[in-house]
């Protein structure tokens, strides 16, 4: 989406940590992918949106080409 931020964000900076981020990231584009919603997602009235319906819509059927 031209107007998507993913952006892992951390206080601290640890091998582990570092770890937990990319896994919750990882975890996120997938549960997009499946039309699911995402682990931290800031604005969830964005999901019933008409015009975010139509974009994720188009999205996911892009990926299962």
């Amino acid at each position: 989406m031209e107007n998507l931020v993913l952006a892992p964000h951390s206080i601290a900076w640890t091998n582990e940590l570092f770890r937990g981020i990319g896994k919750i990231a990882c975890k996120s584009i997938v549960l997009v992918s499946l039309v699911e919603v995402p682990h931290g997602l800031v604005n969830p009235e964005v999901l019933q949106k008409v015009s975010f319906q139509a974009k994720w819509k188009r999205i996911v059927e892009s990926l299962q080409c």
